[in-house]
């Protein structure tokens, strides 16, 4: 998305990266850090003298890959650059209109009870499971913003893929032509997934996800119930 006044420079630009930005493991592979050596190349390159803006997608399950380099930097260095030519080209594209309408919706619904995979249950995480009850959210702070045609939904943690594309999809029934699903936004209720990823178990499911299958389609759908209000 790009914010241009009249026959002026664009005034900021928002990307929207639907991968984690984590690109820079150990060499144990055990820890991760995060890489904000992608980020400056993208602020030089996509709108010079802009302010360059970055949100989360659907990125839970989602990782770069395909970068070169003698070492891990060296390819944070090249995954950023070709990031950064991509999304050029798409800013360079988008034709911007005057007098858009903004809004934003919000609601809080109660979530699903709070509920752990079986492999949390009987794993090295289960001690933790009777402080998690009482200290996680019981409610789901979901957002969402309207600029012109565009819908950007907020959910309160890191969705998997499907599950961000059930979002677009449940926003645009509402009748917006643009969804993007951002993610981490407003509030942090682990991971997302839906019904198909959850008998997978593994990361996502065993060790950040605590209120059942069910949390991505209950999301998604509650997304869309808020961008319904914005077009009343």
């Amino acid at each position: 998305m790009l914010a241009k006044p009249p026959e002026r420079p664009p005034l900021s630009t928002l990307l929207c990266r639907s991968c984690a930005w984590t690109t820079v493991t150990a060499s144990a592979g055990r820890w991760w850090f995060i890489s904000p050596r992608t980020r400056p190349f993208l602020t030089r390159t996509i709108c010079p003298g802009s302010v360059v803006l970055y949100c989360n997608g659907a990125e839970g399950d989602q990782s770069p890959d395909g970068a070169e380099g003698a070492d891990a930097f060296e390819r944070v260095k090249a995954y950023g650059a070709r990031l950064a030519q991509r999304a050029q080209t798409v800013a360079q594209a988008i034709q911007t209109k005057p007098n858009q309408p903004i809004g934003i919706a919000r609601i809080t619904p109660d979530l699903p009870p709070i509920g752990f995979s079986p492999g949390a249950a009987n794993g090295p995480y289960k001690s933790y499971e009777p402080a998690a009850r009482e200290a996680l959210p019981k409610q789901a702070e979901i957002q969402v913003l309207r600029i012109g045609d565009v819908a950007l939904a907020g959910l309160p943690g890191e969705p998997i893929c499907e599950v961000g594309l059930e979002t677009q999809k449940q926003v645009a029934a509402a009748g917006f032509n643009h969804v993007l699903t951002i993610g981490l936004a407003n509030d942090y209720l682990g991971y997302i997934v839906n019904e198909k990823e959850y008998p997978h178990a593994g990361y996502e499911v065993d060790q950040r996800s605590y209120y059942g299958p069910g949390l991505g389609s209950f999301l998604a759908s509650k997304a869309g119930e808020a961008a319904s209000k914005l077009l009343k």
